[in-house]
């Protein structure tokens, strides 16, 4: 067998099916990789929605707040009662 028939039988189909066995490869990678964002993205978005939004952590801040400060006037009015009698 001839360098010439050696590339023609078994080089150049062999070399042809690692292409084509790294362009599959390469799809599949692709395939994977674009799916593996869509999870990402829909995972993403429900870890969005159980955590409250700005407005709803500030509206709660304020409430605690006027709380805190009714709690506070209701100690003060009671420490000056009894340091009044």
């Amino acid at each position: 067998m001839t360098w010439t028939q050696w590339i023609q039988i078994v080089e150049i189909p062999v070399v042809l099916a690692l292409f084509a066995w790294i362009q599959m490869l390469r799809s599949d990678i692709s395939k994977q990789t674009q799916k593996h964002e869509t999870d990402l993205s829909v995972f993403q978005i429900k870890v969005a929605e159980r955590y409250v939004s700005n407005d709803q952590l500030k509206h709660l801040e304020e409430n605690i707040l006027r709380n805190l400060e009714r709690i506070e006037k209701s100690i003060d009015s009671l420490r000056k009662q009894q340091t009044g009698k």
